[in-house]
Parts: C-alpha cells; structure tokens; sequence
C-alpha cells in the first residue's frame, strides 16, 4: 500500500512500530538473510495452493456475506442520500407534501364557554357542539385544570368559520352539558368582566399602554388582590427586628425616589424648592405594627394607614417597597375591619358613623348624671337639689331634659367569682401569740 493511501493514524501506529522495533545486530541480519530464501519458497507454496482452492470451491452465499460485510452508514452519509433523493425528486416533477410551519392561524369567529365541568375533555365538547348542528370547528383552546384529574379550568374557547355559526352556537348557551348549564357568549364580547379601578391611581409612573392604561407590573400586583382598595396597607413576613422607624425610611425613601424620577422626566415641573419633598412623600398618617407583648419585637406583620388610596395605591405596586431587611415582603389592600380600626376611617365610601350609646352611671347619693352634660353641671346636678330632691332648674341648660328618676329597689349585683375569691379572708400561717384566759386543772 502506498505511503499516499495511509491515514495520518496509521502513519503513527506504524512509526509507533517501527521505534518499538529492537535493532538488530549483524549476526542476526545473517541468519535472517540466510533463511529468506527458504520462507520465501514456503510464502510461495501456500499462496498458490490457496489460488487453487478459490478456484475449484467457490465461496457459498456470496451475495448475504457482502451484504453482512457492507459498513453502516454515518448519519452525514444518511442525510447526503436524502438530499438527493429530494433533489431527483424536484428534478422529476414529484412534489412532497409540505409541511405546515407553526401553530394554525386562528378564526376571527370565536365563541367563550364558561360553566363547564371538570371532567369535561376537548372531544366531548366538540361532540356535543357537532350534536347540536355546530360544524366547522378549526380550534378548541381548552386549558387544563389545576389538579391531576381536571381536563379544564372551567372555560373553552371555540373558533368556528362564520358568524352565523357564532349566532348559533351563542343561542345554545343555558344548555346542559355534564349535568352543568354552559354560559356562551362570543370570543369578543367582554361584557361582565371584572377590569381594573383607574381612580385609584393617580401616579404617571403606574401608567402604561394597553386597554387598562396600567403597567404591566401594577396591573398583576392589582389583580391579585383579594380586598378592594383601601386607604390601609397590610405587610406581612417582616422579620423580628423591623421598628417603626424601618418601614418609614423604605416607603418614604422609596416615594422620594419615585418623585425624582418625575422632576427629571418633566423638566418643566418646578417643584425642585417644595418643601414637602422630603417630607411625608409617601403620605404615610400611622404605622401600626403588631408586638410582642414582653419583648415588645415585630411579630411579623403591620398596618400602614395612608392619607388616601392613590397613596397606598402607589406604595403597593412600588417595586422597591418589596425588600426590607432581607425578606420579601408581602403587600396587599388590608381587609375592612383593619382599616376601621386604623386612622383612615372616615376616608371609606361606603362608611358610616354609629353614635355609640353612653350608660349613665349612679353619683354618690343615688341619682342618675348624665355624662353629656359638661363636668360643672354634673356635680351641680349631683349636690345643689331641694328638699324634693328634684335638682335646681336654674342650674341646668334649658335645651338638656328632666332626668330619669332612679329605681327605689334593685337587686344585688351578683359577685363574680374571680372578685369573691380576691375578697376572701386568707388564712394565716404562722405561730400566733396566745391571746385570752389560760384554764388550769389542778
């Protein structure tokens, strides 16, 4: 074989041999020149005897042992002869079957169904639809439930060919599928769904594009809410250590911040001197957080009351207000009976105030005062009476009314046990000196 037929890995194996090779020495070059003759003569012998025997006794079954001997062939070998193949095809005339690129295009007519049961699949709607004469169903967007064994998460939609094929399927709508009556309506009819209060933003940097006009971010920070819009922040997973103090500097910092970004957006808003800038930016009236009561640490969660929603409103969707001392924290609208109990009452719609009824009480000897009247009139009430014992009228103001005359017989109050136990003579204890006359017996 010629050097030029060799790859480079057996031109190394063969140097690799070669310098293996053990020199050899003169005695042994004679020795081997003497017996080359005589291996030669045999070498010749067995080739011919072998040339006779290929001769008269051909190989059986020469065609299955090419067939075995045949290499595999490499995956650039295989894609090679498919290129071809494709190539002599196009060269023929022969056109394959192109396939579709991408998801199919979605029909402009589309129905929304609602109401179904979770154990509904994609085939039994279209079923049910072709049952009740709705043909031409191109895409059912059914998306799977929760759960391992809900097929869906209550809804489909449905893209169908015409609109007269929406009319129809819409006026299915209250029919029962699954022991449940569907609600249809059609794919662009967003009537009834829930969307997103816009007064209660009054901040640019929340604003976005879009049909809500909102960010992205503070609209999932919105729908996430479970409470509506209060003028009451609660904050959650706080650690340990977090003051009063702590939260105040982050959303006042942060508002700081976000009020800057303002001025340098809108050079012509010239509010660089107000004094009002570095002070209650986040508009922040009271922080309420819930303490330990012998250490007095954070238990982990606050109330913050703001002066108006659109404050609290810009706090919640603030990105930075959600770290403080390296945990995150957890913002959301705090629940009704939180914000009543806080500072930012009077700034709910829906409240109003209930005049708390006031008990009188008993003065010293035995008549009613009634705690509306001012301190001076009380005691005059109490002290200054006739001989009736009905009070002064000169004393009282003309616009206040006669007093409930006290009841002659009341029955006594019951004692409690805590106040019985508390008033309980104790007994005691120690040695107590003798006291009395000493009895002798003689």
């Amino acid at each position: 074989m010629a050097d030029a037929e060799l790859t480079n890995k057996e031109r190394r194996k063969a140097r690799k041999a070669e310098r293996a090779k053990p020199q050899e020495t003169a005695t042994t070059k004679k020795r081997k020149s003497e017996a080359e003759p005589e291996v030669q003569q045999d070498a010749d012998a067995l080739t011919e005897e072998r040339k006779e025997v290929s001769e008269t006794s051909p190989a059986p079954n020469a065609e299955s042992i090419d067939e075995d001997e045949e290499p595999p062939l490499s995956h650039k070998e295989l894609r090679k002869r498919r290129k071809m193949e494709k190539s002599q095809a196009q060269k023929q005339g022969q056109s394959e079957p192109v396939k579709p690129s991408g998801p199919p295009k979605r029909s402009p007519f589309s129905v929304w169904i609602g109401n179904l049961s979770f154990t509904i699949t994609s085939e039994d709607l279209t079923r049910w639809l072709s049952d009740h004469d709705i043909t031409g169903i191109s895409r059912v967007h059914m998306p799977s439930g929760v759960r391992s064994y809900e097929n869906n998460k209550g809804f489909a939609f449905v893209d169908l060919p015409s609109q007269d094929q929406v009319a129809s399927c819409v006026a299915l709508s209250e029919q029962q599928l699954g022991g449940r009556r569907l609600l249809i309506k059609d794919g662009s009819d967003y009537t009834g769904r829930p969307g997103l209060d816009l007064s209660v933003t009054s901040n640019d940097s929340i604003l976005g594009g879009g049909r809500t006009g909102l960010t992205k971010t503070a609209q999932r920070i919105l729908h996430a809410q479970r409470n509506p819009p209060a003028p009451t922040l609660f904050v959650g997973n706080l650690s340990f250590e977090t003051t009063e103090e702590s939260i105040r500097e982050l959303f006042e910092g942060s508002a700081q911040r976000r009020k800057k970004q303002d001025m340098d957006q809108d050079p012509s808003d010239d509010t660089e001197n107000d004094p009002n800038l570095n002070a209650s930016s986040a508009g922040i009236k009271k922080i309420r957080i819930g303490a330990f009561e012998d250490t007095g640490k954070c238990k982990g969660f606050a109330f913050i009351d703001f002066e108006s929603i659109p404050k609290a409103t810009q706090a919640l969707v603030e990105p930075r207000n959600a770290q403080l001392l390296g945990r995150t924290l957890q913002l959301e609208y705090a629940g009704i009976d939180a914000v009543r109990r806080g500072a930012s009452r009077n700034l709910l719609p829906d409240y109003v105030p209930t005049p708390r009824r006031r008990k009188s009480r008993l003065s010293e000897s035995g008549e009613m005062i009634n705690k509306s009247l001012p301190m001076d009139a009380r005691e005059d009430s109490a002290t200054h009476n006739d001989a009736s014992g009905a009070p002064e009228s000169n004393l009282l103001p003309s616009d206040t009314t006669p007093q409930r005359p006290s009841r002659k017989s009341r029955p006594p109050a019951r004692v409690r046990p805590g106040a019985a136990n508390a008033q309980a003579q104790r007994q005691h204890y120690a040695i107590q000196p003798a006291s009395g006359k000493r009895t002798t017996f003689d």
